[in-house]
């Protein structure tokens, strides 16, 4: 079945009023992805440094799994960066002469029961000059600093499963291309470097529908030194759904990434 029916299905009951697009993904295998914009390779050595973070704050042994590679980018994981390159560029598009941002939810994106509440929460606290809101991540460093109960900045996240971009974020991330790294971690790169500013809703409001690298279309370049656990999957819902068929931000715009059915394009990271 296709994966935008389940997207849907959640956002309808979820996130009630709404307005979305179906946007869909550039196909790493059929495309032409110009180097310019996507590199062919990456450099694991920042990520590193992360994944090990992430590996003593989770209390794992496996440390020594983590190893500085060079890596050709897989077909998948270009296609992903594409996607995304075109998502900031559609939201340049529709903002026009606006600051409006742009929610850019991924096809196994699946919101929680408190969705529309906790961010209107975490809207209200966030400073204006934010370029991401990061809605779904896998957290790797701590976080800077808390502003509210349910906004906190980020230092370095994975995932691109759930986000809004503000123009001013749209325009930074398209003057820093080309990515050299899966589009999560050059994204998180620029974080950690002061480059952009990112925060997240806590706790994630945007699950993946699936386990870490179950049923997606994207081949993972470091999959081979990952573990098997994610906690990109794991929320605690502790909020009521925000009352039906109000707006969930005045004037907001939805627009979904789907993989068009197509092996090693772009979904979940």
């Amino acid at each position: 079945p296709d994966r935008m029916e389940g997207c849907v299905a959640r956002l309808e009951q979820h996130c009630a009023g709404l307005r979305c697009g179906r946007f869909s993904a550039t196909d790493g295998r059929q495309s032409q992805i110009s180097e310019a914009e996507v590199a062919t390779s990456w450099n694991t050595a920042r990520n590193v440094v992360y994944q090990k973070l992430r590996a003593v704050r989770k209390g794992w042994d496996d440390l020594d799994t983590y190893q500085v590679r060079q890596l050709e980018l897989s077909p998948g994981e270009r296609g992903c960066a594409s996607s995304h390159i075109r998502a900031w560029r559609r939201c340049l598009e529709l903002a026009g002469d606006s600051q409006e941002p742009l929610l850019v939810l991924e096809d196994d994106a699946a919101p929680t029961p408190e969705f529309g509440l906790r961010l209107r929460r975490a809207l209200a606290a966030l400073p204006s000059d934010a370029h991401l809101l990061y809605l779904g991540y896998s957290q790797a460093a701590e976080w800077r600093r808390e502003l509210s109960p349910e906004l906190v900045e980020s230092k370095y996240v994975w995932t691109t499963v759930g986000y809004m971009v503000w123009p001013a974020g749209a325009r930074l991330l398209l003057s820093k291309l080309p990515v050299n790294e899966p589009v999560d971690n050059w994204m998180a790169a620029l974080c950690a470097e002061h480059d952009v500013k990112a925060y997240c809703v806590r706790p994630k409001i945007v699950l993946q529908a699936d386990a870490w690298n179950v049923n997606s279309d994207v081949g993972h370049s470091d999959e081979h030194y990952w573990g098997p656990d994610s906690d990109i999957k794991h929320s605690e819902p502790t909020q009521k759904d925000a009352t039906p068929g109000a707006p969930l931000v005045e004037g907001s715009c939805f627009w979904d990434i789907d993989s068009d059915d197509s092996e090693d394009s772009s979904d979940d990271l």
